[in-house]
């Protein structure tokens, strides 16, 4: 008998780590937490030495599952930022149910199941496939994040299917903090946190700022150009907070 329950209790370690079960995942009937509302939840957004989100009402709260790419000038530089392609997923009301976005592990979770699948996220904008394989807690998709050129440069956009759209500038960023998952053994750090405004452009609708916080991993390897590829791309997952 002590070794059947002892085999059960195995059993049961085995299926959550198969399964990537979260440690903050959450249960208000057994926790006693209350469901939190939209303007609730965020009152708890944390944002480090970023700019208040005074006078916006927030919208919605996305998983960004992504790459973020960087070119080489030559076999001898440092890998430059030239932006990133990510799959919106909606945990806004995961986090409504949660009640606890200051400590939540949502991004490391969600990087260290996309490290387990053997692909890397394709900068064709309709394929999501690589993403979609580490949505282990089925979230739905919100809409998508890329880099455009409408002048030349790029620029940061936020496409809300059906529903908003943001064509982003930075005015704000802070190092991740010293807690932040950098990617594992392979990993190399957890990109910065950005306070990303509108722009004015004449496409926006629906939204006026994103902040991009509790990042992890998306960091290049600083001797990655050495290897002669004239483009690097580095899996990361953030949360993008969407306001109005």
């Amino acid at each position: 008998m002590v070794l059947r329950i002892a085999s059960l209790f195995a059993l049961g370690a085995l299926l959550s780590a198969a399964y990537c079960v979260p440690a903050d995942q959450c249960n208000r009937r057994t926790t006693g937490l209350q469901q939190l509302t939209v303007n609730q939840l965020q009152t708890k957004q944390p944002t480090q030495t970023l700019p208040a989100n005074n006078n916006v009402t927030l919208q919605y709260i996305a998983l960004g599952v992504g790459i973020q790419n960087y070119s080489c000038a030559s076999t001898s530089a440092t890998p430059e930022s030239i932006g990133a392609i990510a799959t919106l997923f909606d945990v806004t009301g995961y986090l409504q149910e949660c009640g606890n976005p200051k400590t939540s592990k949502l991004s490391a979770q969600y990087l260290k199941a996309y490290n387990q699948e053997a692909c890397q996220a394709s900068r064709d904008l309709d394929d999501d496939s690589c993403q979609q394989g580490a949505n282990f807690m089925d979230f739905d998709i919100l809409g998508k994040h890329y880099f455009g050129k409408p002048n030349g440069a790029g620029v940061p956009f936020f496409d809300i299917h059906d529903k908003a759209f943001l064509s982003a500038q930075k005015t704000g960023s802070c190092v991740a903090p010293d807690s932040a998952y950098g990617g594992g053994k392979k990993g190399f750090g957890a990109v910065d946190w950005l306070f990303l405004p509108s722009d004015d452009s004449d496409r926006n609708q629906g939204l006026s700022e994103v902040y991009r916080i509790n990042t992890a991993g998306g960091l290049p390897d600083p001797a990655g150009c050495a290897g002669g590829d004239a483009t690097l791309s580095y899996k990361y997952v953030a949360e993008y907070w969407f306001f109005l």
